[in-house]
């Protein structure tokens, strides 16, 4: 069911859209999706969220400030 889900939700954004995607184990699996065909901005605050987009030039990530670790 959250594939299912998943699926359609990395449909939704179009081209020069910005999504913000929330921590948690299944929003992290969208950004982790096959790589982003549009210009797609991701704000996010989670590494593992921001990691995949950040590699990807077509999908800027914008990551809110914080720290990492001790």
């Amino acid at each position: 069911m959250k594939e299912a889900l998943l699926a359609c939700a990395a449909r939704i954004p179009g081209e020069d859209d910005t999504i913000v995607v929330d921590c948690g184990a299944t929003t992290a699996r969208l950004t982790h999706r096959p790589p982003f065909v549009m210009r797609l901005t991701v704000v996010c605050y989670a590494l593992d969220i921001a990691e995949p987009p950040a590699a990807n030039p077509n999908a800027p990530g914008i990551r809110f400030g914080g720290r990492f670790g001790a």
